[in-house]
């Protein structure tokens, strides 16, 4: 698997830091009592396996149907055999039903909706995959409309879309880059190759990208970044691997997006350093703040958004500890919490739980964390429901997805038996 692929990499920032001496830590010990759900029916937590490792659960429009990106559960697919695909689950409203599964050639990771619902884009490591959501969820052949493919091995593993439906946005893991697609174009096309714009440049292993809500910027996050005199170098590699002497931080790039879409290369406007090894971002829902996940600083990284685009070197404004290896977050209750995936990727089955942060505390550092909750086995990626009543979670390790309502992050607004609606969503 791709990520497998990067191993060097990744077992590298595990033991980095670039916290000032007296802010380092360790993840810390649990020390909080776990967050437990309501005891109302209408509010448990809804668990179904998959037949594969699942990367991403992304749900429709409506929120009828759930869509998972399935990697193969062994190493290497035989030759000619599918590498993957995307499962097709629908919500009952009380149950997550597996009703398909459909092929793909390469192994999807990262997926995005476009805005109107009707097209699922896939960032399926050697291609980009365009789906048609109404022929996914039909079960009529041939949903898959087309794939671009921007290099020979270019790791794709995250995609964004910008607000007007315009721009995509893919991480190429592999070739420290975002490639730039002119998204309808791409449509107009039949998807063809012409309607890759550009790269971005980024740092080593880019995967996490946020788009502002008003579509003028993309922030961009990097594991490692090798550039600059003035960059920080706090982060270590373990002994045996790689240079003794300390190692860059990772950082979060700003992309103007007007000008990604006729100069991709000149388009990075500011950059900061983001801890070791950040791997996601999501923006407040006011767009004031950048959440950051530092996977080997055990630590979430809260930036103020408009400083990242003025003055860089002030924009972290807080770092909340949280558990062991954090990838995935989200934000949920309307911006008051935010809910982290403490992956535990590399320590083994111990501490796999999702930490919940007061965002009135994220200024008291590990003091922000109101609960944890355990979870199955490698958390990965978080994903709300449209109408905010929940959240989708992929276990890697445990081949499931998990759907938790809002009432186990605590500061719920609505009364237990809104959790969950009473008949299927349409």
């Amino acid at each position: 698997m791709r990520h497998l692929e990067l191993l060097l990499v990744v077992l590298c920032l595990a033991g980095c830091t670039v916290l000032s001496p007296s802010e380092r830590h360790h993840a810390y010990t649990r020390h909080l009592a776990a967050t437990v759900c309501p005891s109302d029916s209408s509010a448990h937590i809804v668990t179904a396996k998959v037949p594969g490792h699942p990367f991403q659960a992304l749900a429709s429009r409506r929120g009828r149907w759930v869509f998972v990106s399935l990697m193969p559960s062994t190493p290497k697919p035989k030759f000619g055999a599918a590498a993957g695909g995307i499962g097709v689950m629908q919500w009952t409203g009380s149950q997550l039903l597996l009703r398909r599964v459909v092929p793909l050639v390469s192994i999807p990771a990262g997926m995005a909706l476009a805005p109107d619902g009707h097209l699922l884009v896939v960032a399926a490591g050697r291609y980009v995959d365009f789906i048609d959501v109404s022929r996914l969820v039909s079960g009529a052949a041939d949903p898959i409309l087309g794939s671009i493919r921007d290099a020979a091995a270019p790791g794709s593993v995250y995609v964004a879309i910008s607000p007007d439906d315009r721009t995509l946005f893919v991480s190429d893991e592999r070739n420290s880059s975002v490639t730039v697609i002119d998204l309808q174009r791409a449509r107009h096309t039949g998807f063809h190759q012409d309607a890759i714009l550009g790269d971005i440049s980024t740092g080593d292993a880019p995967v996490g990208l946020a788009v502002s809500r008003d579509g003028h910027h993309l922030f961009v996050t990097s594991e490692l970044w090798f550039r600059g005199h003035d960059w920080p170098m706090d982060c270590r590699l373990p002994s045996g691997i790689g240079p003794a002497g300390p190692v860059g931080a990772g950082a979060v790039q700003v992309v103007d997006i007007a000008r990604a879409r006729h100069r991709p290369m000149d388009s990075v406007i500011s950059r900061a350093p983001a801890g070791c090894s950040p791997v996601r971002a999501v923006l407040s829902p006011d767009g004031a703040r950048l959440y950051v996940t530092a996977r080997a600083s055990n630590a979430v990284l809260v930036f103020d958004s408009a400083r990242l685009l003025t003055d860089p070197a002030r924009a972290l404004v807080a770092t909340v500890p949280v558990g062991t290896a954090p990838v995935g977050i989200a934000v949920v209750q309307h911006g008051r919490r935010i809910v982290v995936a403490d992956s535990s990727r590399f320590g083994g089955r111990e501490g796999q739980d999702l930490s919940v942060i007061d965002v009135s505390k994220i200024g008291h550092g590990r003091a922000a964390v109101v609960g944890t909750i355990p979870v199955g086995v490698f958390p990965r990626e978080l994903h709300g429901l449209p109408d905010g009543r929940g959240l989708l979670l992929t276990d890697t390790g445990s081949d499931q997805v998990e759907l938790l309502p809002s009432a186990c992050f605590g500061g719920a607004d609505r009364p237990p038996d809104a959790l969950w609606p009473r008949s299927p969503p349409h």
